[in-house]
């Protein structure tokens, strides 16, 4: 592929080979840029995905929680009983 210049020839069939090359080296960039964005955005749907379904199942945990619980005590102690057991699970989904 390589052109040899001798007194006399041009060099225009060298600039056509540049530039050709120099257009398809810029193609290659701007579909590896496409490339990029694409992983990039599958990549966050993924996230979104992994977290959502983690949210499902602590909201599905909470609710399952919630559906065990005793009616609300009528004596103090009890109720402080009920409100700490509500914070940590306050707590746990915090921590998520």
């Amino acid at each position: 592929m390589f052109v040899s210049i001798t007194e006399g020839d041009s060099a225009e069939p060298i600039q056509t080979t540049l530039s050709n090359l120099k257009e398809r080296w810029q193609d290659v960039r701007v579909l590896l840029d496409e490339r990029k964005r694409t992983l990039k955005h599958a990549t966050l749907r993924k996230e979104f995905a992994d977290e959502l379904k983690r949210l499902q199942e602590v909201v599905s945990g909470a609710e399952k929680w919630l559906a065990e619980q005793e009616p609300i005590a009528e004596d103090i102690q009890g109720i402080t009983e009920q409100l700490d057991q509500c914070k940590v699970l306050t707590c746990t989904v915090y921590e998520l």
